[in-house]
């Protein structure tokens, strides 16, 4: 008896192992997106991020349907406008209005989950990471710094070829508001950017 509970176990074993390499796939992907943010105010200073476009590379692999990993790397445009607030703004109400060039670099890492259905992949991630903010400009007191990043969304993949794909998502991102200029005091917020996203894929 001893002998055939054995049997059973490793053969249970061995069926869960082959179904989860049966069921793992590895992929690399391009994406374009739009980023859309909101505003933040506090401490005096109203500070809002440009609207802007950018790209994304990423590497996934899944290796069943509840465990998925990917790493992504961002870049999109993150220009920031700054003006004082005249009802909070103290000794800063002579300040002028800024604008400031600036480009985001962002790096995470996600956990996804997904669900085969012939050929479309829905999918959920969530991540974190970090995002850098890299001003440029002539203007003396700019400051380009990173700040921690928590990433959130779906899509869905669609599968036209046996090893190439379409892939459409949707993420948003949030963090705290970058302190871009020495001149303004942070206004302490968080921004929220909501990225819708197309993009394509190679599975191998």
């Amino acid at each position: 008896m001893q002998t055939n509970w054995k049997q059973a176990a490793f053969l249970l074993i061995g069926f869960v192992v082959l179904t989860a390499a049966a069921q793992a796939q590895t992929d690399i992907s391009a994406s374009a997106f739009g980023t859309f943010n909101n505003s933040t105010s506090g401490n005096g200073t109203d500070q809002s991020a440009a609207n802007s476009g950018g790209g994304m590379v990423g590497v996934r692999h899944i290796f069943n349907p509840l465990l998925g990993v990917e790493f992504n790397f961002a870049v999109n445009g993150a220009a920031q406008s700054l003006s004082t607030d005249p009802n909070s703004c103290a000794l800063r109400c002579n300040n002028q209005p800024l604008h400031v060039s600036a480009t985001g670099l962002e790096f995470t890492a996600n956990y996804v989950v997904s669900k085969k259905i012939g050929n479309l992949t829905p999918f959920a991630e969530a991540g974190l990471g970090f995002v850098f903010t890299n001003t440029t400009g002539p203007t003396i007191g700019l400051n380009s710094l990173s700040r921690p990043v928590w990433v959130g969304g779906g899509g869905t993949d669609w599968n036209f070829a046996p090893r190439l794909g379409l892939r459409l998502q949707y993420r948003v991102n949030t963090y705290k508001a970058p302190d871009v200029y020495r001149g303004y005091s942070p206004t302490g917020g968080y921004v929220f950017s909501q990225e819708p996203m197309v993009g394509a894929f190679f599975r191998f």
